[in-house]
């Protein structure tokens, strides 16, 4: 039996293994570790001069960048966020959006409970101004030949408000109306052309064999991105009187882990060694158009959200369309190109209005559930504001 004396002696040995291997593997990642998935700062220590040491500047950059680049980092990260899973049910994540673990190990973004809850509910009198501006712009499109479309994507926490924890809700807020039952009404008192995302995906719910969400996502499943973007097809055509290509599907994929990067785009996040309890059940659409000769491809816009790429891999893929894709309209994405990719910023005060957007055939604006807070993302009041111009 050790004394104290050899317990002390060997725990010193034991610490000084530990600190040497750390310190070998800072410098020069010898070992394999897992990388956290996320965004994660890279800091440039500051050159060390007699300011830099004087203000500290040195000294909190080198700790920031110890703090970033230590050995076995990765690992240490994903010990702590299981031991907190498995013990706690807690999601230690540092994702700027606080990742909530639900009910049966369903995931959400803290932000679109934040939507659930009516934390950001607008004055119904400024939605009014918005929805009043959007017929102004659809009816200005319209004597241009531009067919116009507006579409509200869905938000998890309002299709699978069932496994939000339930010391997240906050009861006493049901009775509000959020801004997403506001604006419905107003959509349809001013003629206005839209989609009704929440409710397509509700009425999913029930009848399909995959979730209109993933449980380890936040964004659609590419199966209900598919069978809206069928929808939305149905209603351009409807609007446009022309026949355009549609969209079939020839073949379900099915996996009990993830298909592709969105099905678990906060389950990654989490960062855990075994993420499995929060996997569900996926289904990957296999898809094929019949976009032949004499079909109606139309030059489209797209101006929305991140719930907008499903639909542009669809659209893609089909080749029912050139579209180009005004991300929050701040970046440009286009997809004539056998992959879509990113363009670049979008300069607004160097759009060229007449060349870039009002000669194209279809203009359709998406917002989700949690965004309504800034219908259209500024692209209306500038698209009037140039077509009131033109008309003056």
């Amino acid at each position: 039996m050790m004394n104290m004396r050899q317990m002390k002696k060997t725990f010193l040995i034991l610490l000084l293994v530990i600190n040497s291997l750390i310190i070998i593997q800072t410098s020069s990642h010898l070992l394999f570790e897992p990388n956290p998935v996320g965004e994660t700062l890279k800091t440039e220590i500051e050159p060390i001069s007699a300011p830099s040491f004087l203000d500290g500047s040195f000294q909190s950059s080198l700790e920031r960048w110890i703090s970033e680049n230590v050995g076995f980092r990765g690992f240490f990260i994903k010990s702590d966020n299981q031991l907190n899973f498995w013990l706690f049910r807690e999601i230690s994540s540092k994702y700027p959006s606080r990742i909530i673990l639900g009910k049966d190990n369903w995931l959400f973004e803290k932000s679109y409970i934040d939507t659930y809850n009516r934390l950001d509910v607008v004055a119904p009198d400024k939605l009014e101004r918005r929805v009043t501006d959007m017929r102004r712009l659809q009816d200005l499109l319209i004597k241009r030949g531009i067919t116009f479309l507006y579409i509200i994507t869905p938000s998890k926490a309002s299709i699978y408000s069932e496994y939000i924890p339930d010391s997240f809700v906050i009861k006493k807020r049901k009775a509000l109306k959020t801004n997403y039952d506001v604006i419905i009404p107003l959509l349809d008192r001013y003629g206005i052309h839209y989609l009704d995302g929440r409710l397509f995906s509700l009425a999913l719910k029930k009848e399909s064999l995959d979730q209109p969400f993933p449980k380890s996502g936040t964004h659609w499943s590419y199966y209900n991105a598919y069978r809206f973007m069928e929808t939305i097809i149905y209603k351009l055509e409807e609007l446009s009187h022309r026949k355009m290509a549609n969209i079939t599907c020839t073949n379900i994929l099915r996996s009990e882990k993830p298909i592709n990067s969105t099905d678990a785009d906060i389950g990654s996040l989490v960062n855990v060694f075994f993420p499995r309890a929060m996997y569900g059940t996926y289904y990957f659409p296999e898809t094929k158009s019949d976009a032949g000769p004499g079909v109606f491809k139309p030059q489209m816009i797209l101006v929305g959200g991140s719930f907008c790429f499903h639909l542009l891999e669809h659209i893609n893929h089909s080749q029912i369309s050139d579209m180009d894709f005004f991300y929050y309209f701040k970046r440009l994405y286009k997809t004539s190109t056998p992959v879509f990719s990113e363009v670049g910023p979008i300069a607004e005060k160097d759009l060229d209005w007449e060349k870039e957007v009002f000669n194209r055939d279809v203009i359709i604006i998406e917002n989700n559930e949690q965004s309504l807070t800034n219908i259209g993302h500024g692209f209306i009041e500038q698209a009037l504001d140039h077509l009131q111009k033109k008309e003056e």
